[in-house]
Order: structure tokens, then sequence, then C-alpha cells
């Protein structure tokens, strides 16, 4: 009887075809027409993972990457629906779901890949094609070539293997790109299992939206399995000089992720942290924790890169070398560094005209040397110009959304910078000085309280991040317009001790000095403003696109008290 029974249980088993066209049958070989392309990717995307499983939210940005959070939580919704109706039709429930899950039950189904075949014949998912959901595409096209290779060694195979760690130390240089590594869950416990694999795939998610970093696909990341192993070696498995490992424990009623950084050509430690996560099947409870170790790795490797460039010398540097050299000379913000960074660049735009990186970064140049010299209206909409033809270059990448906004906002048009800086923190919630731009508009525009928000924000997602005087001064712009003088007093100090010529700070600290009648402090701190800026004048205040013009007016009458006789 208990054959006979095991028979019967494989005779009703669904079994998907993917490799080929898609193709799924019930257990009496009837054909299930599963005509939704999204639903056959979803079912897809599913049977691939290790699990069998994935997040809901997971799923939403790689299939509905175009639309709003809510939009796409009802498009998942909607088909999932329909999915169950047409694959649970059949004796077994082969597809199921929770409130932030979605898997396929083994048991019940089976399909005609198991993992990299070499020489297959024909593709995974030949022919489908979902239009404009790149997130899609990129996923297809890596996961098609997984296929197609050597599996990688996985963790157990890797630890204690002193060949291949001594293989690392002495392979070519890897590539700039990087792979999180599948986080441990400590001490284990099954029923928590699901939930931590999708922190790790949250941190991927994030780390895609920096754009100009290559990672690692989760498919193959997380195929190195959640054993510790040599960071060397695991980079040299995945060809990625960066590898984010970590562990989640849990700590009273909430948890805490452990995460660091390492660079796998030297096994050197670039970075750790740990963030509390209050909650781990709760997306929105772990979006600002999981945007703050994007926006820590997004700093990190980036000025560990700019490094790297720096000491190469010679003539013979690629495309990111010469991007990277420059990025070094930007953030000192003088005019030689500005004219250096943009001999690099104009080098890296011969030989890569239409790189989207090198677009970005000679927008963001011309963003920066105006905010030196504080451009006229058509130098601003020329630097609007190279920030829009960023865009067209590559409409996912935050950076060229945020420089527009900028450029918006210079031109006093307070509403379209706005939406533009709004639609780069939809882009990319890690990236930090969208955030502190945003915050700047908001305060010049009037709507102060919304904008000290914002800027508190990217302090907290990058307290290391090089341009966080920027964040500091404009913070005390805003405290000072609300008249809360002491704290204005508190954050331009916090800017100008990251950068001391930095004028809106200066600028800041003395009317809020004038206001609380401390004026010979006021002097003191005008005679500092001076001494940084020689050429300074009360009129540059002009130049601060306030929508109320009083403001304006304002602080250049706090500077005029503050001044000497003789200024």
């Amino acid at each position: 009887m208990g054959a006979n029974t095991e028979t019967s249980k494989d005779a009703q088993k669904l079994c998907l075809s993917l490799i080929g066209p898609f193709g799924l049958t019930a257990g009496d070989g009837s054909r299930i027409a599963i005509s939704s392309k999204r639903g056959q990717a979803l079912l897809a995307l599913l049977a691939a993972s290790d699990n069998h499983d994935r997040s809901r939210s997971w799923l939403q940005s790689i299939l509905w990457c175009d639309r709003s959070a809510e939009q796409a939580k009802a498009s998942l919704r909607k088909e999932l629906s329909n999915l169950k109706k047409l694959v649970n039709a059949h004796g077994v429930e082969a597809l199921k779901a929770d409130t932030t899950r979605i898997w396929l039950e083994p048991e019940a189904i089976e399909w005609d890949f198991h993992g990299p075949k070499s020489g297959a014949k024909q593709d995974f998912l030949e022919g489908l094609d979902i239009p404009g959901e790149d997130a899609f595409e990129d996923w297809l096209r890596e996961y098609r070539a997984h296929l197609r290779s050597p599996s990688p060694r996985t963790a157990q195979d890797a630890e204690g293997d002193t060949e291949m760690v001594d293989a690392a130390r002495h392979a070519p240089a890897l590539a700039a790109a990087i792979a999180v590594l599948p986080l441990r869950l400590e001490p284990a416990q099954p029923d928590l299992q699901f939930a931590v694999l999708g922190v790790g795939e949250e941190i991927i998610n994030r780390l895609a939206r920096l754009k100009w970093l290559p990672v690692i696909a989760r498919g193959s990341s997380f195929s190195l399995g959640d054993t510790i192993i040599d960071p060397r070696a695991a980079g040299a498995a995945l060809g990625a000089r960066y590898i984010v490992e970590g562990s989640v424990r849990a700590f009273g009623s909430s948890y805490r992720l452990h995460a660091s950084l390492t660079d796998a050509e030297d096994g050197k430690s670039l970075w750790s942290d740990t963030v509390n996560l209050d909650n781990l099947g709760d997306p929105q409870a772990i979006a600002f924790p999981l945007n703050g170790v994007a926006a820590a790795l997004d700093h990190t490797i980036d000025k560990n890169e700019q490094m790297r460039a720096m000491a190469k010398r010679g003539d013979n540097l690629d495309v990111m070398e010469l991007v990277w050299k420059a990025k070094y000379h930007m953030i000192r913000l003088t005019a030689d560094d500005i004219s250096e960074a943009q001999n690099l660049l104009d080098a890296a735009a011969e030989l890569a005209p239409n790189s989207s990186e090198v677009l970005i970064e000679q927008a963001w140049l011309n963003i920066r040397r105006l905010w030196l010299k504080r451009g006229s209206d058509d130098e601003v909409r020329a630097a609007r110009k190279a920030a829009q033809k960023a865009i067209f270059a590559d409409p996912d990448d935050a950076r060229g959304h945020m420089i527009a906004g900028i450029a918006e906002f210079w031109l006093h048009q307070p509403l379209r910078a706005e939406g533009l800086l709004r639609r780069a923190i939809e882009l990319n919630p890690s990236l930090v000085m969208a955030h502190a731009q945003l915050g700047s508009a908001l305060h010049h525009k009037g709507d102060r309280a919304e904008a000290i928000e914002a800027l508190e924000t990217a302090k907290r997602l990058s307290p290391n991040d090089a341009d966080l005087f920027f964040a500091e001064g404009e913070l005390a712009m805003a405290h000072l317009a609300e008249g809360n003088l002491e704290t204005a007093i508190e954050h331009a100090e916090a800017s100008l001790s990251r950068r001391a010529a930095y004028w809106a700070a200066h600028i800041a600290k003395i009317n809020a000095l004038v206001g609380l009648e401390r004026l010979q402090e006021a002097r003191t701190a005008s005679d500092e403003l001076y001494a940084v800026h020689p050429g300074f004048s009360p009129e540059y205040v002009n130049w601060l696109p306030y929508v109320d013009v009083s403001r304006n007016d304002a602080l250049r009458a706090g500077l005029n008290r503050a001044a000497r006789p003789n200024d």
C-alpha cells in the first residue's frame, strides 16, 4: 500500500520546464497554460532560488521595478492570486505564500534543471522577455551564465582548503565588484532562516541601486552557503574584490545584524558595524537600517577605490581608474583640484564617450565647480543639460536625477528641484547627498521642519560621509531660520570642523551669534570667515535661492552687524 501511495503522490506532481521555452504540466500530462510573462518569470525565480522561495519585496523589485512600492505590491498580489488558481487546481498545492514570502513546495512540483549544466543546448527560459523590466533581464542574463559555467566552490569545499586561499592571494587583481555572502543566524533557528536570507537579499538589492558598483547575483554569492569562509577564497570563487559577510543574533525582542566588509585581494578588513533590526520579517522595519548599511558600504568602497587609483602611476589608466582619480580631486574642492579632475574626466571621455559613469561624474564636477564660484544662470543651465544627458544615459541611476535637481534648485525652480530629488531618493534610498540636497531645497523653500528631518536622515545614513559638512551647514541654516540659535551654532561648528572653508556654515554661525547679541563673538567669527575667504562679500548671500528673499536680506544684515569698521 505504501508503494502505491508513493506512486500516486508522484503522479500528482506538477512538472515545471525551464530549460528551453517555459512549460508547466499537471500530473496527468495535461498542459497548464500560464499566459502571463510575469507569472512565468515568478515561477522561474522561485524554482531557481536555493530554497525555492523569495521575499515579496524582492520579487516586487525584480518584476515591477519601474512602479511605486504600493503599485508593485498590488501587482504582485494580483499576479499571485491568478497563479494560485492555475497552479493549485490540480490536486496539489504547489504554490504557497504568507505575508512576507512566496514559495514552491518541492514535494508537489519538480523541474528540469538542478544547478549548473555545461554545454546546455537550450537557454534557461528561452524566448522570455519582459520589456522595460531591466532588473529581471539582468537577473536572467546572470542566471543563464551561472547555468553554463562550473559551479563555484562551496563554503564546505573551501573551509580549510589552504591551496584555494593561497591561490586567492596570488590571483590576478579581482574586479571592483561586491558580493554579499548569506548571513548566518546565531544560534540557528530554522523558523527564522528564510527571514535572515531575506535580509541578505535586501542588502544586495540596495547595493544594486548604487549603479556604479557591480553586484554579484544572489544565486552565485548565496551558493557558497552560510558557513564561515575566508573572504579571499570567496572573492576568488566569485570574482569580486569586496566581500560582505555577517550574522544576525536575537537581542531581547529585536535582532542585531553585524556586518563587515573585506578586501578579498589582501584580506584587509575595511568596515564593520552592528545595527538593530526590530522585526526581521517586516520590510519597513529593516528598511532604514539596511539603507544605512548600503550607504556605509558605498562610502567605504568609494574611498578605497580612490586610494587604489591614486596609488597607480603612469599613463596606462583605464576609464574607471581615471574616474576614481577625478573623484579624489573633486572631494577636495579647490580650484587646482577641480582643474585636475576635469583633465582626468576629459581623458576618460576620450576612451568611453558614452559611459554613463563618465557622464555622471562630468555633471557632478560641473555642480561642484559652480558651487565654488557661484556660477551664472547660463552656467547652471549648462550643468542642468549635462545632468539631463546623464539621466538619458541611465535613467535608473539616482545620481543623475539628484544633479539635475540641484541645478533646478539653483535656477529658483523649487518644485522641479524637489521632484527630481525625491525621485533620486526613490531610486536609491541610500544616496546620502540626495537626502541632504532635498533638505537644503526644502529649507530654502520654507518647509523647514521637513528640511531638518531630511538633513538628519542624511547624517544618520552615513555619519562619516565626505560631504557631511554640507548637511551640518544646512542644518545650521535651517535652525537659524527656525530661531533655534544655539542649535544653529552647534551645527555650524560641526560643519566647520569638517570643512573650515564652508561659507554657508560661517554665515549661519555669525547670524546666530548676532541674534543672541553676542556681538564680540560674532565679530571673531566674521574674522574667521574673511581669513578663509579674503574676497568674501555679504552680497554672496544673494546667490542663496530662497523663495522668500527677506531671508537673504536678514542674513546680509546679520553679516553687516558683525563686520568690523574696515571690512
